[in-house]
């Protein structure tokens, strides 16, 4: 509440404690005076580092890929599902409509969706898809082009260690590009409509792990070897 200042030399008149109540409330003028407002009171941030974990209902999921999605949420990967969380916490669990999938790196997509990297195991050999879904929770998956070529061979699967496709990231050119593809040295590439193409390394037992879009408009990766590498999108 602001009140007149001028009124407080009435005030003045009657009583010192009126006046200092009067004054603690605020006062103004007209446009030609000068004018007084309180102090707000703002709350104070919440300190840096305070640390909140929120357990997804499935047990035994093993998250390991997060991206923030164009919904407002959150999305993860976990052992045959793709989550969603909110974030106030709340947590949705979407499933991987084949069985034994196993999804691991997730990224926003050009077309509004998430699309994730993704491996199945099924018997002596790995399987390995492209998928996508849609932030109402429809899955779509793309199978990789001789996508049963990789055999264990009693190494024994590890689940998120590279039997497969792993890193994933939009693109400049409007398309997802992955690495990882089974260990025979190739960078892969979907278009939003599901179109797979894949490009060999220099070297055939090169693998790649991470990929991101570069300042220069290419894709560049990490790889075994000890290198570094970079693809052009043709564009």
């Amino acid at each position: 509440m602001h009140i007149p200042c001028q009124f407080i030399s009435k005030f003045m008149r009657i009583s010192v404690p009126v006046v200092l109540l009067l004054m603690l409330t605020g006062c103004s003028t007209n446009a030609s005076g000068t004018s007084y407002t309180p102090p707000t009171k703002k709350t104070p941030a919440s300190p840096a580092g305070k640390l909140t974990e929120f357990l997804i209902p499935s047990a035994n999921s093993f998250p390991i890929g997060i991206t923030s999605g164009p919904d407002g949420n959150l999305w993860f990967t976990e052992r045959g599902k793709i989550g969603r969380i909110t974030p106030g916490g709340q947590i949705t669990e979407f499933s991987i409509p084949t069985a034994n999938s196993d999804p691991v790196m997730i990224t926003s997509g050009p077309d509004g969706n998430l699309w994730f990297t993704e491996t199945t195991w099924a018997g002596p050999n790995i399987t390995s898809r492209i998928g996508r879904i849609t932030p109402t929770g429809t899955v779509t998956e793309f199978s990789i082009p001789n996508a049963n070529s990789y055999s264990q061979g009693g190494g024994g699967y590890l689940y998120g260690t590279g039997f497969g496709p792993i890193a994933i990231t939009n693109g400049p050119d409007g398309n997802l590009w992955f690495t990882g593809i089974f260990g025979k040295g190739k960078v892969g590439r979907s278009t939003p409509g599901g179109t797979i193409t894949e490009f060999s390394l220099s070297s055939a037992n090169s693998v790649s792990y991470g990929i991101t879009t570069g300042p220069d408009g290419n894709l560049w990766f990490t790889g075994s070897g000890n290198q570094i590498g970079r693809i052009t999108t043709g564009k």
